[in-house]
């Protein structure tokens, strides 16, 4: 039987673009709160299992485990749970607990600072693109659209030769 088209829906490219990117932000933020969910059931576990009833984790854990991708998902949280859970000192796990990389832990600070955010992804794009120019100063420019002098311009203000 034929699909009839005339009732078929079309809906316009920005909704959807919207749409799909309000779905992107909802999974993120859900993401991460069903990390700090586990976390805090990961440690709970494995303070009982160690007789350390008031193990807990610090906000700066919560927060570097919120920030963490986890490429190894729940695996990985675990195993880092369990680790720090032996090896904290104290009655709550820390950020330096956990072993995460420094930059993950300390990302959310630096988000919030506009002209660092923007100077850090110009930074990359400007090394990357010089990268695959094999150091030709003019067609990494092409590369980004800018001209010579500016790109040299960006470079200088960025320390970068």
């Amino acid at each position: 039987m034929p699909i009839k088209l005339d009732k078929l829906r079309v809906w316009p490219l920005p909704a959807v673009v919207a749409w799909l990117a309000a779905w992107a932000l909802l999974a993120s933020l859900v993401s991460a709160q069903v990390d700090a969910l586990l976390a805090h059931a990961f440690t709970r576990r494995f303070a009982q299992e160690q007789n350390r009833r008031s193990l807990s984790l610090a906000p700066d854990a919560l927060r570097a485990i919120e920030a963490h991708g986890w490429p190894g998902n729940i695996r990985e949280l675990e195993n880092c749970l369990k680790r720090s859970a032996i090896m904290a000192d104290g009655s709550q796990i820390t950020a330096e607990d956990l072993g995460l990389p420094a930059s993950t832990a300390a990302s959310e600070e630096a988000v919030f600072d506009l002209r660092t955010v923007r100077d850090e992804a110009e930074k990359k794009a400007v090394i990357a693109a010089l990268a695959r120019s094999n150091g030709n100063v003019l067609k990494a420019a092409e590369m980004l659209g800018i001209s010579r002098p500016t790109l040299y311009d960006v470079m200088h203000r960025l320390g970068l030769k």
